[in-house]
């Protein structure tokens, strides 16, 4: 809400001859198609990953694709940042959210109960279990929360 007007900031989308696209504020009335909500980023905590990551653990292995019963399982067990099973590959959604697959699979990192495995065949990221939010912890960290939680 703009203070000084008692209205409500919403976003135009549309264009016409005496105003262009921006956020005004001339309602005091909450706008039905939700062109008046925005999201709040806060910059410190912002991570943009590269396409390729890599992501190494406290015991200096590289987090990597490894098969326990039959079912796709990521381990820091790695020991070549090289391998193909340690490169992770990252895919952005339009809101930020990430989606992550090994470089050496089709499939896609999916939160299970207790563990990740790398099962997913959801190309669109329309399965919730595939999204992942990054989150800067400090300089050196970054902290990866899957989108259920965050």
């Amino acid at each position: 809400m703009h203070v000084q007007s008692g209205c409500y900031l919403r976003l135009r989308q549309s264009y016409s001859t005496d105003i262009t696209a921006g956020v005004l504020a001339t309602s005091t009335k909450i706008d039905a198609n939700g062109n008046d909500v925005f999201k709040v980023i806060d910059w410190d905590t912002l991570v943009i990953l590269p396409r390729y990551i890599a992501f190494k653990g406290n015991n200096d292995m590289f987090l990597r694709l490894a098969e326990i019963d039959g079912h796709p399982y990521l381990q820091f067990l790695g020991e070549d940042i090289g391998e193909a099973a340690a490169a992770m590959e990252v895919f952005y959604t339009p809101n930020g959210d990430i989606r992550i697959k090994p470089v050496c699979s089709d499939k896609y990192w999916k939160r299970k109960p207790g563990w990740i495995w790398v099962d997913s065949d959801d190309t669109k990221g329309n399965d919730k279990d595939t999204l992942f939010h990054p989150f800067k912890v400090d300089v050196h960290a970054s902290l990866l929360l899957p989108k259920r939680l965050t």
